[in-house]
């Protein structure tokens, strides 16, 4: 009888692990394969929306108030280097790529199935998309429900417009609340491809100026936060002090704060405090009606910063409304 020798604890996890390893190599080698596979049907879908678009205002059967006059087009967001996400939408379906210094990352094609309004107003409010390949390669871009959002641009500039998959729409609602350049730049929106008055693409030149609130559902437009308003701690439940690996120290202190739901938060709130002593994030994980829970991350600093401290007042959002500069 041969007897199997023993595995020590410390050999099975380094198998598991491995084994893990394997398995994800072997996902982002299929992923590649079926990218590749599918690179020639992608462009020659994105040729087909282009060309859509290019006849649209000439086409009587068409109404005027379907979708793709408004929304139809290709859309952006990246830095220009190292990320370069590209979405093109029609009627003749939806392709998305994802660009980067070493080549094609992701990439993914689809149908449209509908447009939707969400809100009742009769205005098309976003799509849904049925994707070809099933595995998203592009940061979770190619999700089944993308919205619409507009912003009116300010007098002589264009309005902007931006397709938000559902994955990224607290991202949105974040940076307008956080004011300031996550407000203006909006990084993990795509938006419309626009030609200023110089012939620059709007996608790496100078944002159009725009006033007043973007337009979107009611559900995600009531989470905005267009007037500065102030918090104040209300309950410190703990304050824990933490040391990395280099050395870097700070403090995560669980609070309760005086704003909630119908002030504008929600869970996953990302709050900016930068005040003299207290410089960190405070992320939101629960709601009531007129509270809020969630952990500050501030640097512990030498001398330990006094902050949070019970009463401190901080705004919730830095920068005002633009109809109230």
């Amino acid at each position: 009888m041969l007897i199997a020798p023993r595995k020590s604890p410390l050999r099975i996890l380094a198998a598991i692990f491995l084994c893990a390893s394997l398995a994800a190599c072997d996902h982002r080698a299929d992923d590649y394969k079926i990218l590749q596979a599918a690179i020639s049907t992608i462009d020659a879908q994105t040729a087909a929306i282009t060309s859509e678009l290019k006849a649209l205002p000439a086409r009587t059967d068409v109404s005027a108030t379907h979708w793709t006059r408004q929304w139809g087009g290709e859309y952006y967001t990246g830095d220009g280097l190292g990320t370069n996400i590209r979405i093109n939408i029609a009627d003749a379906g939806i392709t998305i790529t994802d660009h980067g210094c070493g080549g094609l990352y992701g990439g993914n094609y689809g149908s449209i199935v509908e447009a939707f309004d969400e809100d009742g107003d009769t205005q098309p409010d976003g799509i849904k998309v049925k994707w070809v390949l099933g595995r998203s390669t592009c940061d979770n871009y190619d999700c089944e429900k993308l919205y619409f959002i507009s912003w009116d641009g300010a007098p002589g500039c264009n309005r902007r417009r931006y397709l938000v998959p559902e994955t990224k729409m607290n991202n949105f609602v974040n940076a307008y609340n956080h004011g300031g350049i996550d407000r203006e730049l909006q990084f993990s929106a795509p938006r419309m491809e626009e030609i200023l008055p110089d012939g620059t693409r709007a996608f790496h030149g100078p944002l159009p100026a725009v006033v007043g609130m973007p337009h979107m559902p009611a559900k995600w437009a009531k989470k905005l936060k267009y007037t500065s308003r102030e918090a104040t701690i209300t309950q410190i439940i703990s304050r824990d002090l933490s040391t990395d690996a280099e050395n870097h120290t700070w403090i995560d202190a669980r609070i309760k704060i005086d704003r909630g739901s119908d002030d504008g938060m929600q869970v996953g709130t990302r709050i900016a405090i930068d005040q003299r002593d207290c410089h960190g994030i405070l992320t939101i994980d629960k709601l009531t009606s007129h509270a809020a829970e969630g952990t500050l991350r501030i640097g512990a600093g030498r001398p330990p910063s006094p902050c949070p401290a019970i009463g401190q007042v901080f705004p919730t959002d830095q920068r005002r409304d633009p109809r109230n500069p």
